[in-house]
Parts: C-alpha cells; sequence; structure tokens
C-alpha cells in the first residue's frame, strides 16, 4: 500500500500543478484549453481515491486503468499545449509529474489485470 499512497500525494501534486496552469491559461485568454485539462485532471484523481477504496483485486485494476487512460489524455492536452506555447514553464512541470505518475500506475504492482482492463472495448 506504500505504492498507492504514493500515487495519491502524486496526484495531489499534479492536480496543483495543473490549478497553476490552469490559471496561466486563463490569464492568457485560453480558457479552451485551460478547460480540458481541469477536465481531464479530475477522473484522475477520483479513479485514484476509488482505487484506495476498492473491496475486490478487479475493483482496484480496474479503477487503475481508469485512472491510467484519463492520465494518459491529460498528456495529450499538455502536448497541444507545448506545441502552441513554445516555452511554458508550468506545463513542463505537469508534464513531468504526470509522466511519473502514470509509470507509477503502470508498475502499482497489477501490469496484467490492468492491461486487460485497458484492452476490453468501452460500452459507454
Amino acid at each position: 500500500m506504500k505504492e498507492l499512497e504514493s500515487i495519491i500525494e502524486n496526484s495531489f501534486v499534479l492536480s496543483g500543478r495543473i490549478f497553476t496552469l490552469f490559471c496561466q491559461l486563463a490569464k492568457e485568454n485560453n480558457s479552451d484549453m485551460a478547460s480540458k485539462i481541469m477536465k481531464s485532471n479530475m477522473p484522475i484523481r477520483k479513479y485514484i481515491d476509488y482505487a484506495a477504496a476498492a473491496a475486490t483485486k478487479s475493483e482496484y485494476s480496474e479503477h487503475v486503468a481508469k485512472a491510467l487512460q484519463n492520465a494518459i489524455t491529460l498528456r495529450y492536452w499538455l502536448k497541444c499545449i507545448q506545441m502552441k506555447n513554445i516555452v511554458c514553464p508550468a506545463c513542463e512541470e505537469c508534464v513531468e509529474t504526470l509522466n511519473h505518475l502514470i509509470n507509477q500506475l503502470i508498475s502499482c504492482g497489477m501490469r496484467q489485470d490492468v492491461t486487460k482492463v485497458l484492452l476490453q472495448p468501452q460500452l459507454n
């Protein structure tokens, strides 16, 4: 469970950095991109919290997989910001923290179960 505590802590750090970037983008009148990164970040925290409260290994793996999917989506939007803004230190910090979180989610001890959930078709 130490690893999960570290994931939770890093997700809080990421949320703080995303909020800083959100404020910067809003000041630059880029509210569309600001809302996209905020919307992509929120489910990551939600699914990490769900994983921490999961009753079964299957539930845990499913929530970790969903957090990972949302983290990958957030990384896409951050890369779009990087391509648009040549120099953006706040974005660089977010990408660095996010990449670390993604690596933690991948290696959280349930790789095979998480991979199975990721490969299942979504019925939404």
